[in-house]
């Protein structure tokens, strides 16, 4: 996905999320791509949407990666990875979500995930 520099393109803060949107129950782990739909959180005029996830596993170098939808190159994604056994890792992500408020996401393939968690901090129109 290509993204046109827009003039004036401007951050809009969410404003006090009351929650995660997304937990553990909302992801797949089989290492496959997934498209994510944040359009009930994200307005369809938006460019890019900004993230921050938090992960732990039972064991180490557990994945999740976050890109735009379509890109199929290792380089335009974003990660966050588990260092040690049940250690909670954040990261922060600004990734291109398409006019249909999609993202997608691929998450290693285990059993031993024991929290995955996202929110929508913001985006850019």
């Amino acid at each position: 996905m290509f993204i046109a520099r827009k003039p004036g393109l401007q951050y809009v803060l969410r404003h006090n999320p009351a929650a995660w949107d997304k937990q553990i129950v909302d992801f797949i782990a089989d290492f496959t791509w997934r498209n994510m739909d944040l359009s009930a959180i994200v307005p369809a005029n938006a460019c890019l949407v900004c993230l921050t996830t938090n992960i732990a596993a039972a064991t180490a170098a557990k994945l999740l990666e976050i890109r735009p939808q379509g890109e199929s190159q290792v380089f335009n994604r974003n990660m966050v990875q588990t260092q040690v056994p049940y250690v909670s890792n954040q990261g922060q992500h600004i990734v291109a979500i398409s006019s249909t408020g999609i993202v997608e996401y691929r998450l290693t393939n285990s059993i031993d995930w024991s929290v995955i968690r996202l929110v929508v901090t913001g985006w850019f129109v």
